[in-house]
Protein backbone atom coordinates (compact mmCIF):
# COMPACT_ATOMS: atom_id res chain seq x y z
CA UNK A 1 0.00 0.00 0.00
CA UNK A 2 1.32 3.50 -1.08
CA UNK A 3 1.53 6.31 1.60
CA UNK A 4 -1.88 8.47 1.86
CA UNK A 5 -0.94 11.79 2.51
CA UNK A 6 -3.67 13.26 6.13
CA UNK A 7 -3.16 10.30 7.52
CA UNK A 8 -6.24 8.26 6.24
CA UNK A 9 -4.87 4.77 7.00
CA UNK A 10 -3.12 5.42 10.21
CA UNK A 11 0.00 6.49 11.88
CA UNK A 12 0.59 8.63 14.50
CA UNK A 13 -2.59 10.90 15.01
CA UNK A 14 -1.84 14.70 15.45
CA UNK A 15 -1.49 16.34 18.35
CA UNK A 16 -4.58 18.36 19.63
CA UNK A 17 -3.54 22.25 19.80
CA UNK A 18 -4.41 22.63 23.31
CA UNK A 19 -2.08 19.84 24.45
CA UNK A 20 0.36 21.01 22.13
CA UNK A 21 0.05 24.88 23.69
CA UNK A 22 0.20 23.52 27.21
CA UNK A 23 3.71 21.91 26.27
CA UNK A 24 4.92 25.09 25.01
CA UNK A 25 3.75 26.82 27.81
CA UNK A 26 5.97 24.46 30.28
CA UNK A 27 9.22 24.50 27.85
CA UNK A 28 11.03 27.30 29.99
CA UNK A 29 10.31 24.80 33.32
CA UNK A 30 11.54 21.84 31.57
CA UNK A 31 14.81 23.72 30.90
CA UNK A 32 15.04 25.06 33.57
CA UNK A 33 14.93 21.25 35.07
CA UNK A 34 17.62 20.24 32.61
CA UNK A 35 19.88 23.02 33.73
CA UNK A 36 19.37 22.09 37.49
CA UNK A 37 20.20 18.24 36.94
CA UNK A 38 23.30 19.46 34.85
CA UNK A 39 24.75 21.31 37.64
CA UNK A 40 23.78 19.23 40.70
CA UNK A 41 26.84 17.12 41.52
CA UNK A 42 24.51 14.72 43.53
CA UNK A 43 23.00 13.72 40.19
CA UNK A 44 24.07 10.62 38.58
CA UNK A 45 26.21 11.42 35.80
CA UNK A 46 23.84 9.49 33.64
CA UNK A 47 20.97 12.17 34.07
CA UNK A 48 23.45 15.06 33.92
CA UNK A 49 25.11 13.70 31.10
CA UNK A 50 21.89 13.87 29.18
CA UNK A 51 20.70 16.97 30.35
CA UNK A 52 23.59 18.56 28.80
CA UNK A 53 22.99 17.06 25.81
CA UNK A 54 19.28 18.80 25.90
CA UNK A 55 20.63 21.57 26.88
CA UNK A 56 23.26 21.84 24.02
CA UNK A 57 20.50 20.73 21.38
CA UNK A 58 17.65 23.53 22.84
CA UNK A 59 21.11 26.06 22.13
CA UNK A 60 22.30 24.82 18.96
CA UNK A 61 20.20 22.07 17.04
CA UNK A 62 20.98 18.41 16.60
CA UNK A 63 23.89 17.54 14.37
CA UNK A 64 23.47 16.28 11.24
CA UNK A 65 23.32 12.40 9.72
CA UNK A 66 24.10 11.29 6.35
CA UNK A 67 23.10 7.74 5.35
CA UNK A 68 25.05 6.52 2.01
CA UNK A 69 22.51 3.39 0.79
CA UNK A 70 22.19 1.69 -2.23
CA UNK A 71 18.95 1.13 -4.15
CA UNK A 72 18.85 -2.39 -2.48
CA UNK A 73 18.46 -0.89 0.63
CA UNK A 74 21.67 -2.09 2.19
CA UNK A 75 23.68 0.78 4.22
CA UNK A 76 26.86 1.29 2.96
CA UNK A 77 28.12 3.81 5.39
CA UNK A 78 27.01 6.22 8.23
CA UNK A 79 28.50 9.73 8.39
CA UNK A 80 27.72 12.04 11.08
CA UNK A 81 28.62 15.54 10.47
CA UNK A 82 29.11 17.67 13.68
CA UNK A 83 28.71 21.23 12.60
CA UNK A 84 31.05 23.46 15.00
CA UNK A 85 28.00 26.15 15.85
CA UNK A 86 30.43 28.18 18.29
CA UNK A 87 32.73 29.34 15.35
CA UNK A 88 29.79 29.81 12.86
CA UNK A 89 29.10 33.89 14.76
CA UNK A 90 29.55 36.41 12.34
CA UNK A 91 31.74 39.20 12.70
Amino acid sequence: MQFQPGNKGGGRKPIPDELKNEAISECPNVMQFWIDTYKDKDTKWDFRNKAAENIWFTAYGKHREALDVDMTGKVEGLVIEIVDKLNDTED
